[in-house]
């Protein structure tokens, strides 16, 4: 009986494929791993940082508008700065230290948030050394709007007069 296994030398053995990839290839995806892998994490926590601080800035923006909105309330100032406080750190996926600063004068508010943000091992020597401070500022004037609809109705008036040629 002869054995149909036994193949000659150079020559592929039945059921078996050595056509595709070669070893070097694997050798090769290691090294670009090496680099890719840090560069997309990177991003990626470049995209949270960015994602924070958007809502940092809205929170703040959301407590001035609250300041402006509360009209002649003596105690509008408290207020703002209450709400500033309860929203500094909602939504915040890797900020740290998030405080709230409230400045509010009579018709002008000030609301300044502030935090760090600290990026992995991998990504410190690249970006930043370690943390990275951030701080938004949202600065917000409250008008009586009294003024404004006077100027509006005038304008109505005159532009009536203009377009009605009958009246004198």
């Amino acid at each position: 009986m002869e054995n149909k296994n036994k193949t000659k030398r150079g020559e592929k053995a039945p059921g078996r494929r050595h056509e595709g990839f070669s070893g070097s290839f694997t050798v090769e995806a290691t090294l670009l791993m090496a680099i890719l892998l840090p560069m997309l994490l990177g991003l990626m926590f470049a995209g949270f940082y960015l994602h924070d601080r958007v809502r940092m800035r809205g929170a703040a923006g959301e407590s001035a508008a609250l300041f402006v909105c509360m009209g002649t309330d003596p105690a509008r100032g408290e207020k703002a700065a209450a709400a500033a406080k309860s929203l500094s750190g909602s939504g915040a996926m890797w900020m740290r230290n998030v405080k709230a600063g409230c400045e509010a004068g009579e018709l002008e508010i000030t609301v300044s948030m502030t935090g760090t943000f600290p990026f992995p091992v991998f990504t410190r020597d690249f970006l930043t050394s370690g943390t990275r401070q951030c701080r938004e500022e949202v600065k917000r004037k409250a008008y009586e709007p009294a003024s404004l609809i006077r100027k509006v109705r005038g304008v109505e008036a005159f532009a009536d007069r203009i377009t009605d040629p009958g009246e004198p």
